[in-house]
């Protein structure tokens, strides 16, 4: 892929992360949109918090703020929605540490996971199954 994005392309990299979205789950919509499959790399070029995105242009460092703004104000609107955007960030950190052949790290993010999923586990016991008398 080009490393040259049209400022519609870039809008777009910097409204998913600033939403919440990581740099993989943003590669993946952006393949889906444009069908183009960018780099990870390039994806995190656009986000102003991390060192990589230092150098973004101050009218989308403007855009990723107000978006990052208007997500974390609507979070207490959705229940578990701080659950599930870590979900989300834990499985692009997976993803990465994998391809870095990091398994320890791998594992750690995993023991994360599963903390971060245990309150909704399904309890076969608790009997509040959709099943039987109608």
């Amino acid at each position: 892929m080009s490393n040259v994005l049209t400022k519609s392309q870039k809008r777009f990299v910097v409204m998913q992360l600033a939403s919440g979205k990581g740099v993989v789950e943003t590669a993946r919509a952006f393949q889906r949109e444009y069908a183009v499959l960018p780099s990870i790399q390039q994806m995190s070029r656009y986000d102003p918090t991390t060192i990589t995105g230092a150098g973004l242009s101050d009218d989308l460092k403007e855009l990723f703020f107000k978006v990052r703004e208007r997500t974390v104000n609507a979070l207490h609107l959705v229940p578990n929605a701080h659950a599930a955007i870590r979900a989300v960030r834990l499985e692009d950190m997976l993803t990465n540490v994998l391809i870095a052949g990091d398994h320890k790290l791998a594992l750690a993010i995993l023991a994360e996971a599963r903390k971060n999923a245990e309150p909704f586990a399904w309890d076969a016991d608790a009997g509040d199954d959709d099943e039987g008398d109608e």
